[in-house]
This record gives C-alpha cells, structure tokens and sequence, in this order.
C-alpha cells in the first residue's frame, strides 16, 4: 500500500514509512522528503510543499519552519532569503518584504525594520540612505522632503 513499504524478501507485514518520507504502492524503502518538502504524518504518499514564509533546509523534514524577521520566501523554498536594502521584513513568516517609507532607510540587507532619517536629511520611498537638506532648505526627523527656509531665516550648511 501507499505510505507502506516491506523491505525484506518473505515480509509477513508492511512497515509505515514515519514523518519526513513518503512512499508510492509496492515500495521497498520509503524516501526522504526532499528540501522544500515535508511531511508530518505517518504513512504519507507524498511530502507538501513548504508554505510562503517558511523553509525546509534539509531533506527528511517533518515540520517547515518560519522565516525570521528581516527574510522571506516562496512557497516550496529551501533557505529563506534577506530583504534587500530598501526593503525591511518586521515579523516572522513573510513572504515578501515591505518598501520603506519616506523618511527612513534601510541600508543593510536582511532589515527587520526600517530607521527614520535624522534632522536635515530626507529619503522618498525605498530608500538605501538619507540625503543631506541643501543650503536654504531644513528638515525635521523622519522627513520625505525638505522645506524652504522662512523670509529672514537661513540655512547656512547642508544636512
């Protein structure tokens, strides 16, 4: 039977194939799922897939396991991979990564969160870094653009 498999010559029984391997009928072993595949049942005819945000990194899983913060993934993957910079994944079992919002950054790969631009800078959308506030012109924290100075008041350097 499926999910079964006898692996001796005279077996009186079929033994069952454990969690983490599969079998098809008239089986004389049971086979690992591969990576990206699991099974946590007995008997199993086949493995699943690993589900968007999760990975299954080695062959013979039972469980998949969810991608941490800062990472995602597609559905049957392997090895869950880094957001880029821009980009920033805040919980576990993404299965995408978030744009930035204007007025942060992220700079590194594999970012949990995203860090807001200090005073005299801003950043649009997706931004890697912030950029320093030309002469004549300020910012708050946290800033998508920067403002003009007021009549009488003056912004001397940049940033």
């Amino acid at each position: 039977d499926a999910g079964y498999y006898v692996g001796v010559v005279g077996a009186t029984a079929q033994s069952q194939c454990g969690p983490g391997s599969y079998s098809g009928t008239a089986s004389s072993a049971c086979s690992a799922c591969d990576p990206g595949r699991f099974t946590s049942l007995s008997m199993s005819t086949s493995c699943a897939l690993a589900t968007a945000g999760s990975f299954v990194g080695y062959s013979g899983a039972s469980a998949e396991t969810l991608c941490p913060p800062g990472k995602f993934s597609v559905s049957a993957a392997s090895e869950c991979l880094n957001c880029l910079t821009g980009k920033f994944a805040a919980s576990s079992g993404s299965t995408s990564c978030n744009l930035v919002n204007a007025g942060s950054f992220v700079a590194d790969e594999g970012a949990s969160d995203e860090v807001p631009c200090p005073a005299g800078k801003f950043s649009g959308a997706a931004a890697s870094e912030c950029l320093p506030c030309e002469m004549g012109t300020f910012s708050t924290e946290e800033a998508a653009t920067c403002a003009s100075c007021e009549a009488g008041k003056a912004a001397t350097s940049t940033g």
